[in-house]
């Protein structure tokens, strides 16, 4: 609701026109969007920065929706799933058979994954892709692999050089990226000692969070652009 605040905006309205509006009363209530002369568009780097799977977990935690809640006011748990049974086709029928609403149920009652490095769904670095008729494909797909390989085909910018694009100071070392030891072991491992080959994604995941954010101070900036469009 910008600097104003919201009680200050459902009182007066959104004031500030095209230039100060997003600052004094934020994006909530804007006559349009800020396009700057560009078609409303996701641009690529949204796209990379949006690679969030490590949020989904590796087992679905089913509730029964039927019972009583306990003291931590969640359903009881009937039992766990792996993730991997609840796609494809077969997926479908299971997801069928729990129905919508259970489904729904058990996902809000269970915290998501952490955006960082090692926690990406192992089921997902051993998906089974299907064809248009539900056939399985003899290849497995990686896709936290495709994910990087994706970045590169499409000449995404690298780590520093994404950031150098946005105004944000670039890291000179790994220890600016993290403080963890065992991750800064690791990308010296893959990269050596030039932090200018660090990918995007990899990146996204070691960078250090503001406290209180979720996700890293490079994808909110992109955040930010993109939510004035």
């Amino acid at each position: 609701y910008g600097l104003l605040g919201k009680k200050f905006k459902d009182t007066f309205g959104h004031v500030g026109g095209r230039i100060l509006g997003p600052f004094l009363g934020g994006l909530v209530g804007l006559k349009k969007p800020n396009n700057h002369g560009v078609p409303y568009s996701l641009t690529e780097e949204f796209v990379s920065v949006y690679r969030m799977h490590s949020l989904l977990p590796d087992d679905l935690q089913l509730r029964d929706i039927t019972a009583k809640p306990g003291l931590n006011k969640s359903p009881p748990l009937i039992r766990s799933i792996p993730m991997e049974n609840l796609i494809g086709q077969e997926g479908e029928k299971a997801i069928s058979k729990i129905g919508f609403k259970s489904l729904f149920v058990s996902m809000g009652h269970q915290a998501c994954g952490a955006l960082e490095l090692w926690n990406y769904p192992l089921w997902m670095k051993d998906l089974i892709a299907q064809d248009p008729e539900g056939r399985d494909r003899p290849d497995h797909v990686d896709l936290m692999a495709l994910e990087v390989y994706r970045d590169r085909e499409r000449d995404i910018a690298r780590y520093n050089e994404f950031r150098r694009a946005l105004l944000l100071i670039p890291i000179s070392k790994w220890e600016d990226l993290t403080d963890d030891k065992d991750a800064t072991k690791t990308l010296k491992e893959v990269y050596g000692d030039d932090v200018e080959k660090l990918d995007l994604l990899v990146g996204l995941m070691a960078e250090k969070k503001i406290k209180g954010f979720a996700i890293s101070e490079t994808a909110f900036v992109v955040f930010l652009l993109m939510a004035t469009r």
